[in-house]
């Protein structure tokens, strides 16, 4: 990730009051870990990230831990009564998508259909959700999700052939997961969850959109086998906007020994300035097709 200023935007937010669900997003980060931090001087102003007072270069602006980070390793780790059991659901089976994708937004979109609270406290990430937003209007920018009218305008394009098979393949890997959880449920007199805990096509359709869209290459919890192409979702550095500007190397944000994330600023951020990041160097169709933009 790439930190870029942009102060041409006078985004002001100090007479603003943050919204309950930065509030309760903010509060869950700082107590989950000590070392859990989020600078006083980042604000949200629809939906932006701005920043309210001068930073300097090479300020820690927010610091994840572990235990807020949504990744396949954590939660398997650490949820062994509905992550451990979906992991043995999707392992050594082919998919359309990547099984990571398809674990952190089956066990998101379990979360979101589930009110109650977890026997382990360490694996609740509902705070996570509460940021992201979830109206139909904010999810239906991905085009696998547009009207057939909306896709017309793709007509004779390999991206609509891409997205034709996408919206098949999403429908046939949860079909494929969702029957080896019922076998399983069967099968398992003492599962601690049933068949009926499984999500609903809907909300992991829409969970799948999120982490297709946000999920962080390299985040990962390191514990597993230190494979560095574990994915993780990042709560609220998420929700900085991309940028692609002049090619700078110097990333600003690092996965720490204790698998916390920090982001930091690679300039002086001026009170005004949007804190946007980079997804990196990637062509139209394939932001289009990820991001929706």
């Amino acid at each position: 990730i790439i930190l870029y200023p942009c102060p041409q935007e006078e985004l002001m937010s100090s007479a603003l009051v943050a919204p309950e669900w930065w509030n309760k997003a903010v509060k869950w980060i700082e107590n989950n870990d000590d070392n859990g931090f989020v600078h006083p001087s980042i604000s949200v102003v629809d939906r932006k990230l701005v920043i309210n007072n001068d930073i300097e270069k090479d300020t820690i602006l927010m610091r994840i831990p572990n235990r807020c980070i949504p990744s396949v390793n954590y939660i398997i780790h650490n949820n062994p009564i509905f992550g451990k059991k979906l992991g043995k659901c999707i392992e050594n089976e082919p998919y359309y998508n990547q099984e990571q994708d398809l674990f952190i937004a089956l066990f998101l979109a379990y979360q979101f259909e589930n009110n109650t609270e977890e026997k382990s406290d360490t694996c609740d990430f509902r705070p996570y959700l509460g940021t992201l937003a979830l109206s139909p209007s904010s999810l239906l920018s991905l085009p696998r999700q547009w009207s057939e009218d909306e896709l017309s305008v793709l007509k004779g394009s390999t991206l609509l052939d891409r997205i034709q098979k996408s919206k098949i393949g999403i429908k046939n890997d949860y079909e494929t997961i969702s029957q080896a959880w019922k076998k399983m449920m069967n099968n398992d007199d003492d599962a601690g969850v049933t068949s009926s805990d499984f999500p609903s096509f809907a909300a992991f359709d829409t969970m799948l959109a999120v982490v297709m869209s946000r999920a962080f290459a390299r985040m990962g919890s390191s514990s597993k086998n230190n494979n560095d192409e574990d994915i993780a979702m990042l709560p609220l550095i998420d929700l900085c906007n991309h940028y692609r500007g002049e090619k700078k190397k110097n990333a600003s944000s690092l996965r720490n020994e204790d698998d916390s994330v920090s982001l930091t600023s690679n300039d002086v951020l001026q009170s005004g300035t949007e804190i946007r990041i980079t997804y990196g160097a990637k062509g139209n169709s394939q932001l289009l097709f990820n991001y929706g933009f």
